[in-house]
């Protein structure tokens, strides 16, 4: 009985003594309790700052700006280091207040390899010596042309030179005719001191590779028609014509038309206003064979000559410059050496054309004057020109002509 009252009494002496040693704990520390709830508060705001930093994971999406970029320039062969793309489409919905030089600055750090244009063009030429005022020689010229990305698949195109890694390439087709006459068009009898009458009916496919950082543009197509009657070129003047152009009866008789042309552009000063641009060109074939040079000087408010083909739409991401209007004047002086013209000579097959000239009867050193004003609206651009042309043959006579271009970005 004694034992367990003394059991009991030191049961209830360490209750009391273990609660005494707590409440002088809490007067010695009075913030330890609070620096322990302080403690697990800035562990909870640290695993929360964990989350924040670490968002949820979503799927990648193109921005307008990411996508012209990721768009404009489709790998088909990485082996070769963008060897061959094409721009897509997709940028069609690119804004038009993009940065028009963030633009340009990605194409040239993108641009390893050869593009191809996704601008579309049509082009309309007349050209005609009634805006002269005579009626003689090269007195007729008529083209329609369209360049757009589909031509590249035409497979003489692939044949068709370019300027290789870095070049933008434009591809294009056209149809064009051409009349020649001598001074008198009513003659009845052949004049052997005048020019051989002669028609030219030929389909072109051409392609323009433009290189801006070497300041080059490679023109290059070829041509393949008829000439001769064929070409209606005689049925079309007497159309036009209130006296008969009797002197078509001895024109030129048929024949076939291969030609290849090329021309190699290439910038000698390239300034904000002013441009002086000089050029080689060759053609080889059933119609022309001859070779030849020229310069060109234009000057006022336009895009740099080497940066694109007259203009391009926005969304093209080929854009460089936002300006409404460009103007400008130029004048083109060229030399040509001539080997074989089949209007004059009388086709490479055919030998019975009633009239042409001999090789011996050429000028075989003919020059070109040609003076012209540019005028261009958004994607709307006029060209007016005025061509002077140095004899032809021998006993022939300077000639001169009037053209108008009419080209449209659609």
């Amino acid at each position: 009985m004694c034992y367990r009252r003394l059991f009991g009494l030191l049961f209830c002496c360490a209750i009391v003594f273990s609660t005494g040693c707590k409440h002088r704990q809490k007067e010695n520390y009075p913030n330890a309790t609070h620096q322990n709830e302080q403690s697990k508060s800035i562990d909870g705001q640290l695993k929360q700052r964990e989350k924040v930093s670490q968002p949820e994971v979503k799927p990648f999406q193109l921005t307008d700006t990411t996508k012209l970029i990721s768009n404009t320039y489709h790998v088909e062969n990485i082996g070769n280091l963008l060897s061959k793309t094409s721009i897509l489409n997709e940028t069609a919905h690119v804004p038009k207040k993009l940065n028009h030089n963030f633009i340009q600055n990605k194409r040239e750090e993108f641009s390893i390899g050869t593009t191809s244009s996704i601008n579309r063009y049509f082009i309309i030429d007349f050209e005609n010596d009634i805006f002269t005022n005579t009626d003689y020689y090269f007195t007729n010229g008529m083209q329609i042309s369209m360049i757009a990305p589909f031509f590249e698949n035409i497979g003489l195109n692939r044949t068709l030179p370019g300027l290789g890694r870095n070049a933008m390439n434009y591809y294009g087709a056209g149809i064009r005719q051409n009349m020649y006459t001598g001074i008198n068009p009513e003659t009845e009898e052949i004049d052997r001191f005048d020019r051989p009458f002669a028609g030219v009916l030929y389909l072109e496919i051409m392609k323009y590779s433009y290189n801006s950082q070497h300041k080059l543009r490679l023109t290059s197509s070829i041509r393949t028609g008829v000439l001769g009657s064929n070409s209606l070129a005689s049925s079309l003047q007497g159309g036009l014509h209130d006296l008969k152009p009797t002197g078509w009866q001895y024109q030129v008789q048929n024949d076939i038309i291969l030609n290849l042309q090329a021309q190699l552009e290439k910038g000698i000063i390239n300034r904000r206003n002013l441009e002086i641009i000089t050029s080689g060109n060759t053609r080889i074939g059933t119609l022309n064979t001859d070779i030849g040079g020229s310069i060109l000087l234009r000057a006022g408010q336009f895009k740099p000559y080497f940066e694109e083909f007259y203009t391009s739409k926005l969304s093209s991401g080929e854009y460089t410059e936002d300006k409404k209007w460009n103007y400008w004047i130029s004048l083109e002086a060229g030399q040509q050496f001539v080997f074989y013209n089949a209007t004059l000579n009388g086709g490479l097959f055919r030998k019975d054309s009633p009239f042409v000239l001999k090789y011996n009867e050429l000028q075989h050193a003919v020059t070109r004057l040609t003076i012209g004003i540019s005028c261009f609206y958004k994607q709307n651009g006029l060209v007016l020109s005025y061509v002077q042309l140095s004899p032809e043959f021998k006993n022939g006579r300077m000639h001169r002509w009037g053209s108008i271009r009419l080209i449209r970005n659609f």
